[in-house]
């Protein structure tokens, strides 16, 4: 599920077809006040968010909010229940959203009832939005592409080749 929107004030209670969600927030944030980011957390986690990855510029520090906001509310299932996050600010958004794909596992007490991935572009980026809409519409191919990405060997410059006589 892709849930795009110009900006984050727009944004109310997701109507997601899950109890619980694990979320990719895409969001160029750095100008954002914490007070905003603090709101989407909010809406975000009220709505079942329960594992976050967080990309864009800003994105280490919506990961700590969302961690104060999350702390800050009721329990979840359990006392001892984590809302998981985690940033990617030094990674491509093809890496982040394959993380977000490939390796978000949400805490023991909420395995059972999160059973929906939503990503969350906040900002008009067709080129974002295309790229993430590809990833959730052909997850494997787009895996394997990532991964394929990843094992082409780089060029070193600065090594010397095989000579010429």
């Amino acid at each position: 599920m892709l849930l795009e929107v110009e900006s984050s004030r727009v944004i109310s209670n997701l109507n997601v077809p899950a109890r619980h969600f694990v979320c990719l927030l895409v969001w160029d944030s750095e100008q954002e006040s914490v007070d905003e980011i603090s709101q989407v957390a909010q809406v975000l986690l009220g709505s079942g968010g329960v594992y976050f990855c967080t990309w864009g510029e800003g994105c280490e520090k919506v990961h700590d909010i969302i961690d104060e906001v999350s702390n800050a509310a009721d329990p979840g299932p359990a006392d001892d229940s984590v809302v998981m996050t985690t940033w990617h600010d030094d990674e491509t958004l093809d890496e982040a959203l394959w993380f977000f794909l490939r390796c978000t596992h949400p805490d023991q007490p909420y395995e059972d009832s999160c059973g929906a991935a939503v990503a969350v572009l906040i900002g008009n980026d067709a080129d974002r939005s295309s790229r993430i809409r590809y990833a959730l519409t052909h997850p494997r191919k787009f895996s394997q592409e990532v991964v394929d990405a990843e094992s082409e060997p780089t060029v070193n410059s600065n090594r010397a080749g095989p000579s010429a006589v």
